[in-house]
């Protein structure tokens, strides 16, 4: 027989759910009568109230005689535990003519009293109910303030009590009273954007969210404009947590979605448009609008040719985000490419009026004095010094999209557009190709020179993703776009140097391009003197590019460049000063020590040093010129001897002031005194660091007189600069003492353990780059002191292999530390042995990715030293030990290693007789194979 069931206790005719709800609803208004009470049993002292009102008034007239008075009596005020209350009652009581701006007044202060602990709980109680009984007040601007306050009074509960709060104000979104709708719809916004997903959707205030959501779902297609950007604005905070709340009404928010898209409203279209730009990235969200991408794509075609641009900007950042994405599918895409071409074509062309915004009437404007907006801020980047690939600061190369834009700190439509078909190039390559080309045949045959300038830009945005089919094609396009850069509009003579710089590596690398070289360089250079400052701009950019691909394909032409470079000195003003000088730059380290050669050193230095006379030390115009100056000493050598000692000491000078003022602002502060100390102003001592490393750089063994004429000077400012707070003057001073120690180690032997003391203590991977510098400067001590490491080995080591362990540790840092440990293992290997058997695995694998063939036959040099003390400590790495050892670039191994690694082959093979064969088989057939051959090895 079935089991007796136990009776529910619950009311005739209700369920289980039904007392829950109940039970919550009679809290609500047990709590709602508590506060009532409270509200009661406080009333405002009627003088303190009419003496608040007379300051708040004050407050607003603004008037300098009143302002003194105004702020010592609302300082006072602030002081008293009932402020909070008595701005609470003029909220909701004072509703006289033209009390609004006193309530306005009464909220704004309010705001920060709610952030404080003078109201405590009961307090608290009475102005959230205060507040809540003003959330429909007649002005606007009162409810926006009441609702951003009542967030904050949430924020600081952590929601916890709130639970009765927020179904009252879900109530009143269904209020008769629009002010009401608007104000708890104002609050319940305020509450989603403001508060954290994991105090919104926790257990402890109730989950509030699955009550909040589908009544705000259900809102999104309100008869009110109001009502529906509310709703779909608040429902959208949630997007990128996607809480259970959110993920279990999905079926209605898509549903709500779809019908806002036959909404007139330019804020609706708007934020749908950003709902889905939002689905691209989310797989969970994706999958939900999956059987409507069909009318979405059509939709987001339709908003790319909005009239305003926050619409279409939006819109047509939709194509790129789209197809990045691993969850998406891009064959939804393939019968809209056309349309889709064809918007972003469209949308890629200058309007009339931006053309006037970026030119102006003057195409000619070479002497048309810059505008203070012209000349873009000024930052120094911190010098990494790093054992392979680039030496000189972020090498991220810039997508390019601000070449011809007057604000590159602006994404417009054109830009949107722009990349949007760059990566449409990329997804679909030869798919893309046969539908484009037309179109920009269209565009650059054009007799519309805005439609021409245009298809040059897209030629050049498809020029990543589609350069292997595109190849083909470059014979023709390649002299057309020459012939652009001597178009009679300077846009189109701009957009020409972008796109042909895009094109380089073709230039430069395959054997057809190389027939357009000395032809695209040439017409390049007539470009950087330009008559148009923008063109100058960009043409320095292509000439910058094109010298980084092609290194010693420059050195027949060096000395043109330099004349042409040099003669834009006397052209360009402060604006485009700084790409010149990075286009200099880039020359010294294209074509280094070549550049050493008395003509081409009285060519360049002659304008540099007249500039650098010039420019006043505390003027952050210095930055770009010392950047470039640091590139050209390395790239002189010995050629830039002559400058050395006069810039040498002018920058000691430059960190001596700048510590100087540093030291006089702390002490200032320390005793609570003014002191004008900007921290930007630390970039001058980084920038100078910098300088002094590239000169010993440059200088090597020749300068040891430079830096020994200088010595007590340049130690005691290192020392002081190894230990600043600003992690950018430690990154640089590291580059100094690395460059001191391989050039001048005697002035440094009697600081070393000092000096060593502060290396170790940067070894923060918290700083990639000033780690990685640390890292440097141990290793370069390390080759200089060989067995003489030993006093310093374990303590640094023990750092060291810290660093090496760390998971998904930047690849960068872990080569330099792996390379690192080796040289210290070239010295002393017998510590490196004790911690090799912990090390063995990522320190191989390190290595193996190591691209500078130097540094790491430096590093496997002492790696066959410390296996030669212990070979069991690195056995069960063997195969990836293998891998090391025989990546190398051009799968050439260094000469110098292949009799050490022969001995460490034969060792293991000799050393573990019947145990060899099953060690062998388990090295990858690849590197197996390589092993025998670099090695002539026989397993």
């Amino acid at each position: 027989p079935p089991r007796a069931q136990k009776p529910r206790h619950t009311k005739a005719g209700t369920t289980g759910r039904d007392t829950k709800s109940n039970h919550r609803r009679r809290a609500m208004q047990q709590q709602q009568q508590q506060q009532q009470q409270q509200q009661q049993r406080w009333q405002p002292d009627g003088q303190s109230l009419a003496e608040l009102i007379r300051v708040l008034r004050l407050a607003n007239e603004g008037s300098r005689s009143a302002s003194n008075e105004v702020y010592f009596k609302l300082d006072q005020l602030k002081q008293q535990p009932q402020y909070g209350l008595y701005l609470t009652y003029i909220i909701r009581s004072c509703h006289g003519d033209g009390d609004d701006t006193l309530r306005l007044m009464a909220a704004l202060q309010l705001r920060h009293v709610v952030t404080g602990e003078k109201l405590g709980p009961e307090g608290r109680g009475v102005v959230k109910q205060g507040l809540l009984e003003a959330i429909g007040d007649g002005s606007q601007y009162v409810r926006r303030s009441v609702g951003s306050t009542l967030a904050e009074l949430a924020k600081g509960d952590k929601l916890i009590g709130w639970e009765p709060t927020l179904r009252q104000l879900c109530v009143l979104l269904d209020h008769t009273n629009p002010n009401v709708v608007d104000g708890a719809f104002n609050t319940l916004s305020a509450l989603c954007e403001d508060l954290p997903i994991d105090v919104f959707d926790s257990d402890a205030a109730g989950r509030p969210l699955n009550f909040i959501v589908p009544k705000l779902i259900s809102k999104m297609i309100n008869p009110s404009r109001q009502v529906r950007l509310y709703a779909l604005s608040s429902v959208n905070q949630f997007l990128n947590h996607m809480p259970v709340a959110l993920q279990s009404n999905m079926p209605a928010y898509v549903d709500a979605i779809i019908k806002l898209t036959g909404d007139p409203s330019s804020r609706v279209v708007l934020r749908v448009n950003q709902t889905f730009l939002t689905m691209t990235a989310d797989a969970v969200l994706y999958r939900h609008f999956q059987p409507h991408l069909d009318h979405i794509i059509k939709y987001v075609v339709n908003s790319c040719q909005h009239t305003e641009e926050a619409i279409s900007v939006h819109a047509c950042d939709f194509w790129a985000a789209y197809c990045e994405q691993p969850h998406t599918d891009n064959s939804k895409l393939v019968p809209y490419l056309k349309v889709v071409l064809q918007v972003l074509l469209k949308r890629m062309e200058f309007t009339e009026q931006e053309v006037r915004d970026l030119v102006g009437d003057e195409e000619a404007n070479e002497s048309v004095p810059d505008r203070q907006q012209d000349i873009k801020p000024i930052f120094h980047t911190a010098r990494p010094v790093v054992f392979s690939g680039e030496k000189n600061g972020d090498t991220t190369l810039d997508d390019g999209w601000s070449e011809y834009d007057d604000d590159p700190t602006a994404w417009t439509t054109r830009k949107a557009s722009a990349s949007a078909i760059d990566q449409l190039g990329e997804s679909f390559q030869e798919k893309l190709l046969p539908l484009l080309l037309p179109m920009l045949q269209a565009k650059l045959t054009s007799n519309n020179w805005l439609e021409q300038e245009a298809g040059i830009l897209a030629l050049g945005a498809v020029a990543a993703g589609t350069f292997n089919v595109m190849q083909q094609h470059l014979p023709n396009l390649v002299p057309y776009l020459l012939s652009s850069l001597n178009h009679k509009r300077a846009l189109v003579r701009s957009i020409a140097c972008w796109t042909l710089s895009r094109y380089v590596s073709w230039v430069v690398h395959t054997q057809p391009g190389q027939a357009f070289f000395t032809k695209v360089l040439g017409e390049l250079l007539k470009r950087v003197l330009d008559c148009n400052k923008k063109v100058q701009e960009s043409a320095c950019s292509a000439v910058s590019i094109l010298q980084e691909a092609a290194r010693d394909k420059l050195l027949p032409y060096v000395r043109p460049i330099l004349q042409n470079l040099m003669h834009a000195f006397d052209m360009y003003q402060d604006s485009n000063m700084l790409i010149l000088y990075d286009t200099i730059g880039a020359l010294a380290d294209a074509v280094g020590p070549a550049l050493n050669q008395p003509q081409h050193v009285n060519t360049l230095m002659r304008p540099l040093m007249q500039k650098w006379i010039n420019t006043n030390n505390s003027d952050r115009m210095i930055f770009p010129l010392l950047e470039c100056m640091t590139r050209v000493a390395v790239a002189l050598g010995v050629g830039f001897a002559p400058f050395a000692s006069n810039v040498y000491q002018r920058c000691l000078t430059i960190i001596q002031t700048t510590l100087t003022s540093f030291h006089r602002a702390e002490q200032a502060r320390k005793m609570r005194q003014d002191y004008d100390f900007d921290p930007s102003e630390k970039e001058f001592v980084s920038c100078s660091l910098d300088m002094l490393s590239g000169m010993v750089e440059g200088l090597a063994q020749h300068a040891m007189p430079l830096v020994k004429a200088h010595e007590t000077h340049t130690m005691a400012l290192l020392a002081e600069c190894l230990k600043d707070p600003d992690t950018n003057v430690r990154q640089s001073a590291l580059a100094v003492l690395g460059e001191l120690v391989k050039q001048c180690m005697p002035i440094v032997m009697p600081r070393l353990p000092q000096l060593l003391t502060a290396t170790v203590n940067n070894l923060d991977v918290n700083h990639m780059h000033m780690c990685s510098n640390a890292s440097w400067v141990i290793g370069e001590v390390a080759m200089q002191l060989k067995e003489n490491m030993q006093p310093y080995a374990r303590p640094v080591l023990l750092r060291l292999v810290a660093i090496l362990k760390i998971q998904q540790l930047p690849q960068q840092l872990g080569e330099n530390v792996a390379i690192t440990i080796g040289r210290i293992g070239f010295g002393v290997p017998d510590i490196v042995a004790t911690f090799a058997a912990d090390i063995a695995k990522p320190w191989f694998h390190k290595l193996a990715s190591t691209t500078d063939a130097n540094e790491k036959a430096t590093a496997i040099l002492g790696l066959c030293r410390v296996i030669e003390r212990n070979p069991a400590s690195v056995l069960p790495h063997f195969g990836m030990f293998c891998v090391a050892i025989v990546t190398w670039p051009n799968d050439t191994v260094p000469p110098q290693l292949v009799q050490p690694l022969s001995t460490i082959l034969n060792l293991y093979k000799t050393k573990l007789g019947d145990r060899w064969q099953n060690v062998w088989n388990g090295v990858h057939a690849n590197a197996a194979a390589f092993v025998c051959r670099m090695f002539n090895f026989t397993p």
